[in-house]
């Protein structure tokens, strides 16, 4: 698992974290709950109901639409 300072440099230059400081990216990412996923697997599925995001530390994952 990744370290909160790792986690900071990884998205300190996406658009989504520009307004944040570095105290409140520590803090929201302080909140966050690791999780990996295996090869293949699908992490949420479309029309599932939801109450939270996910932020794509590292790897890649595809998108499908139906």
């Amino acid at each position: 698992m990744s370290t909160t300072s790792d986690i900071c440099s990884k998205v300190r230059g996406q658009a989504l974290f520009a307004e944040f400081s570095s105290e409140e990216l520590e803090e929201l990412i302080d909140l966050l709950d690791q999780y990996s996923a295996g090869d293949g697997e699908t992490i949420v599925r479309q029309d599932d109901p939801g109450d939270c995001m996910y932020i794509l530390i590292e790897g890649a994952a595809r998108v499908l639409h139906h």
